[in-house]
């Protein structure tokens, strides 16, 4: 029996939804999230990453690759080489084909690993980029840790991410539509009004081309709910940065909205917020 709680949150969904509707274009084949991941680094390194350091001959690693769009896309931008890594297996999998769709293969390569456990020597890369990885990492601490290591003095970590208390931190919002949302409902609601979400996404759009159901693509994003959402608050980040073996060379907690300096405001600074930050390793 379908509780209240997610039929209140399934029916504000749906009407949200009317004027703010959920785009799946890149879930309809193999290589799409693949193409919208590049579509969207060309918007970020351009705004964000050539601003502070360009990736023209460096030795560059992408932290949680994912599907390989943007690390493509980065490998024509001249680094001497790129890597990017992701727990992964098919994604990994997905990348190394794309990559070699775009003729990127000679200076672009993909591994499965731990971005806690990275299998690379000290100091031998320029920079580091994390992409909307930091909310999902088991253990955020030690990612930071390994990326000190792996990063020679002086060497660059960019990093962009949103935090939990955010508008979207429950990661559901290719069903759940409302902003805020896992603020306000329990874990259980949100895991079960999807699932009702992703039923009513598959009866209204039967016949559409996709790479997998919407049940499936749900069951996915639950799973990933439940065990690869952290909960970092900004202030956790802001602790995990402050041990003195960083500098901070930018700090820009509104990277892709307008700058509204009420949302500087602590509370308002947990709600709302696309972090960039870019740090340089400190000599030893």
């Amino acid at each position: 029996m379908t509780s209240l709680s997610a039929r209140i949150v399934v029916f504000l969904s749906n009407l949200i939804s009317k004027w703010w509707p959920p785009s799946f274009e890149r879930y309809e084949d193999e290589l799409a999230y693949s193409r919208w991941q590049m579509k969207n680094a060309e918007q970020t390194y351009q705004t964000l990453y050539h601003r502070f350091s360009p990736f023209e001959g460096k030795r560059v690693l992408d932290l949680g690759c994912g599907e390989g769009g943007k690390t493509t896309y980065y490998a024509g931008r001249g680094p001497s080489v790129i890597v990017g890594i992701d727990i992964g297996k098919e994604k990994i999998a997905r990348a190394r084909k794309f990559c070699s769709s775009q003729g990127r293969s000679d200076n672009c390569h993909f591994l499965v690993c731990s971005a806690d456990h990275l299998p690379f020597k000290l100091g031998v890369f320029d920079i580091v980029i994390s992409e909307d990885c930091f909310d999902h990492y088991s253990r955020p601490e030690s990612v930071v840790a390994e990326v000190h290591s792996i990063l020679r003095e002086g060497g660059v970590f960019l990093v962009r991410f949103d935090t939990y208390y955010n508008w979207g931190g429950s990661h559901l919002y290719n069903f759940i539509r409302i902003p805020w949302v896992h603020l306000f409902f329990s874990d259980e609601t949100l895991i079960e009004a999807t699932r009702l979400i992703a039923r009513q996404l598959s009866g209204k759009r039967a016949g559409e081309k996709r790479r997998e159901t919407y049940e499936e693509q749900a069951e996915r994003e639950i799973y990933q709910f439940k065990h690869f959402v952290n909960r970092i608050t900004l202030k956790r980040w802001r602790k995990m940065i402050g041990d003195g073996r960083w500098r901070i060379l930018w700090e820009d907690t509104q990277a892709l909205g307008r700058r509204i300096p009420l949302l500087r405001l602590p509370l308002l600074e947990e709600l709302y917020n696309s972090l960039f930050y870019v740090l340089e390793k400190k000599a030893a």
